[in-house]
């Protein structure tokens, strides 16, 4: 089975179907996954955020910037695969979640020059 998911990467938010084995988040991710449900936002939406859990021991360029309260509480780089989630699993992103990222999702330009995104958790 297949599951519907946002992938964000190289400063672009992008639709795409995956199958459904924790191989096809690491496929995307190029590594070992690490999952987050940072912030209330998130959290109430049943939304994850996936990347590679080595992105920043490896040098991976940063995508998504998660600020609280206009403070930087950490930076996600590498792929992130954006998905619905429940106490067991990952599903596929619906419309309210999907629009809910793509309005929170603000456009940035990190201090390297990646195009990535600022998220207010």
């Amino acid at each position: 089975m297949a599951r519907k998911v946002l992938v964000v990467s190289d400063g672009a938010i992008n639709e795409k179907t995956i199958g459904d084995e924790l191989e096809d988040l690491q496929g995307e991710v190029d590594g070992y996954i690490q999952t987050t449900y940072f912030g209330e936002k998130l959290a109430e939406r049943k939304i994850s955020l996936i990347f590679n859990e080595d992105g920043k021991m490896i040098g991976l360029p940063p995508t998504i910037a998660l600020v609280e309260d206009g403070e930087l509480i950490d930076v996600i780089v590498g792929n992130v695969v954006i998905c619905s989630s429940d106490a067991t699993s990952f599903g596929s992103i619906n419309e309210s979640q999907k629009d809910f990222i793509k309005k929170e999702l603000a456009p940035a330009l990190f201090t390297n020059g990646q195009i990535g995104f600022v998220f207010n958790v």
